[in-house]
């Protein structure tokens, strides 16, 4: 990880520029091949890990089809209460799947079963293998420096890239993290954040997979030394929300935008009265 203590806001974004012109150029290169965009991370804590809420609640390497089963059991729970409904493939279904795709190397692709269903829980706060990410630095920005002004500490920007010119390595029984595709039917929020999912798998000896660390599957991506996994953390002062706040209001960037409830729209509007 490629991590950056800056002193301000500018010193943010002058990094950031500095690193997609360096991406730029190596798109441009004869031998490049694909060189993904750039995917964008905001914690307000800069201690924090990079952690999905399924690691963060469980603290240990769950199973694929573990977890499979735990959201089957309480889809129809959850269809009850909403009214809504989706079709996810039963436990043999899955485990069929999970054999099939394993065969290929690279588990995940952009082709995982119950994939709405799984955008769906983490919007509402299930604990979750997918790691979220957004498409905007601005909004990442939000994320991190959103509670600003009751802390007193450093908030972290994280911007993430997953290939690198060259395709995507990977050996062994090594994690290995992929980017989903964003066009899914699932929470509006996923659309009005321009969410972006990444998922960390590694195979154990005997075939099986399991939901692993992402913080471990960018080590062992950066181990391949190709700008595979290549992440950027930037830590800035929580004190300068409020210039963050200026670039996030010209841009129509705030709580009611990004979540369209009555609560944000409150929150909304206590920041440009009180701010």
């Amino acid at each position: 990880m490629n991590e950056f203590v800056l002193e301000s806001w500018e010193d943010l974004k002058e990094k950031l520029r500095m690193i997609k012109k360096e991406r730029e150029e190596l798109a441009r290169q004869p031998e490049s091949t694909h060189v993904s965009k750039l995917l964008y991370r905001g914690q307000s804590d800069a201690t924090w890990p990079l952690s999905t809420t399924l690691e963060r609640e469980s603290g240990e390497e769950t199973g694929l089809l573990d977890y499979h089963g735990i959201i089957s059991r309480i889809k129809p729970r959850i269809e009850s209460a909403t009214g809504k409904e989706w079709v996810i493939p039963s436990r043999s279904e899955f485990s069929s799947w999970i054999k099939e795709m394993g065969r290929t190397g690279f588990l995940l692709k952009d082709n995982l079963p119950a994939y709405e269903y799984m955008a769906y829980l983490r919007h509402n706060g299930f604990p979750s293998p997918l790691l979220d990410w957004t498409e905007s630095f601005l909004i990442a920005a939000f994320f991190a420096l959103r509670r600003a002004k009751r802390n007193d500490n450093s908030v972290a920007i994280f911007a993430y890239g997953e290939y690198g010119a060259r395709g995507k390595m990977h050996s062994g029984n090594s994690p290995l993290i992929f980017t989903l595709h964003p066009y899914i039917k699932t929470h509006n929020r996923h659309y009005l954040q321009q969410s972006r999912y990444t998922v960390c798998t590694r195979e154990n000896d005997d075939g099986q997979y399991f939901l692993a660390k992402h913080e471990e599957g960018l080590s062992a991506g950066n181990s391949y030394g190709q700008n595979q996994d290549v992440i950027w953390k930037f830590v800035i002062p929580s004190n300068e929300w409020k210039k963050v706040n200026d670039d996030l209001k010209s841009s129509n960037i705030n709580p009611y935008s990004l979540f369209a409830s009555e609560e944000s729209l409150m929150e909304t509007l206590a920041i440009q009265e009180f701010s």
